[in-house]
Formats: structure tokens, sequence, C-alpha cells
């Protein structure tokens, strides 16, 4: 597995949550870091937020996958 790169920073937990779920169901390993640190008043989580870590072999892959619009429907 190639080294982890910084996906995104999600200000709200649930948010990074999400969009690790939405990776996990299309087969990308990601690494929510700084999850256990979210509610707390540590000032890295309040400047940073939650960092969605992915392989760097699969980044574009998984921006692609979480700007892609979504269907209201589904």
């Amino acid at each position: 597995m190639a080294g982890l790169v910084l996906l995104g920073s999600f200000a709200s937990l649930a948010e990074a949550q999400v969009a690790r779920a939405t990776l996990d169901a299309h087969g990308i390993p990601s690494f929510l870091f700084d999850e256990n640190l979210h509610g707390n008043l540590f000032p890295s989580v309040a400047l940073f937020g939650a960092r969605l870590m992915v392989p760097e072999d699969r980044l574009e892959e998984a921006a692609l996958l979480l700007d892609a619009p979504r269907d209201p429907s589904q």
C-alpha cells in the first residue's frame, strides 16, 4: 500500500464519517485521523478538523467519488 495522503479535513465528525463510509463502500481504504480528539477542545482539532487520509495511489479516485453529484432519489 502506498503512503497515506490527506484527502480532506472536516469540521463535523459526522460528515467525515459519511465520507469514510462512502469510500469504504467503494473499496477505497481510508483512515480518519483525530477522530478521538473531536469534541475536545484541542487546538489542532479546532484548527484542522478531522482529517480523512487515503493511500496516495487512490487519492484521485477518492476525490472524484466524493465530489461526484449525488442523486437525491438514492
